[in-house]
């Protein structure tokens, strides 16, 4: 019974409205292995979200994954076990960060990575993490006034690396997209699209009824196979909650012949001299 009233007690610090569950995404099933969504309860009473571990002080409640409550100094995370052998997905994921206090902190990230974060001091991992980062930052370091940020990250030789955090990711991330997902109201839970099809990685932000919103994209490149989703969340002096409502995984819509039919790509695996050629590649297109 104290159990009971404990988990009753955290789900009211998370906002928003339940997320039905559905079987089908605009035709396309959902896979129940690498996905979760409210309500959790049942889960939590079974032992937990099949396929995904609970990580550091993170805490399942009825409608959302509680990354990190409102205190400082925390971290914690979920990640799912299962690896990901799909050639072509798309990830959908509804969340909301928010906070008494101004300004918050620190932020929560979206990992695809060889594997399981680390519970370590950068936003729940390690700076040599090897795959790619999308973080989810609202602490403004250099008080520039540009926050809350989404930023990516890549890593795939899973290198120690400087990521200058104390400018925000503003020169190391491969793209960074201004939006204010802090303190929405409690019925606009903002959501994250992510597509990958195609050897084409492309990043959607939607904040509650508005129109959904590109962020960025990685235009030529191959996602190695076999890698794991996972979120982290981290407060530090100043503290949020991170909480994640749903975490959906579908075959990725649209797709039409094979990844060999659609042109150069980057892959993450190749050697140095290819990847100045991908990246020279990429600046002409975003020139063009």
């Amino acid at each position: 019974m104290l159990l009971r009233t404990i988990s009753l007690l955290v789900c009211l610090n998370c906002a928003g409205s339940l997320f039905v569950h559905k079987k089908e995404d605009m035709g396309h099933s959902v896979l129940p292995l690498h996905s979760f969504s409210a309500p959790f309860m049942v889960d939590w009473w079974q032992g937990g979200i099949t396929s995904w571990k609970l990580l550091g002080g993170a805490v399942l409640t009825d409608d959302c994954v509680k990354l990190t409550g409102q205190l400082s100094g925390r971290v914690g995370g979920i990640f799912n076990k299962e690896n990901m052998d799909l050639e072509h997905w798309q990830l959908k994921m509804t969340f909301r960060v928010h906070g008494r206090t101004s300004p918050g902190a620190d932020g929560f990230v979206l990992w695809y990575t060889d594997k399981e974060p680390t519970m370590g001091s950068f936003w729940g991992n390690t700076e040599d993490f090897k795959g790619f980062a999308l973080v989810f930052d609202t602490f403004d370091n250099d008080r520039d006034g540009q926050q809350p940020s989404i930023s990516l990250l890549q890593n795939w030789e899973g290198e120690a690396k400087q990521w200058d955090n104390d400018a925000d990711l503003k020169q190391t991330a491969t793209f960074r997209c201004m939006q204010k997902f802090r303190n929405t109201e409690p019925d606009a839970n903002p959501s994250l699209r992510v597509i990958y099809r195609y050897k084409k990685l492309e990043f959607f932000i939607k904040l509650g009824t508005q129109r959904e919103q590109f962020c960025g994209h990685i235009p030529r490149i191959v996602l190695p196979r076999g890698y794991f989703f996972s979120l982290t969340g981290k407060t530090g002096g100043h503290a949020d909650n991170h909480d994640i409502m749903s975490f959906e995984v579908t075959p990725a819509p649209g797709i039409i012949g094979t990844e060999e039919q659609h042109g150069t790509t980057f892959d993450p695996r190749k050697s140095d001299q290819e990847k100045q050629r991908w990246a020279g590649n990429v600046e002409q297109d975003t020139q063009s």
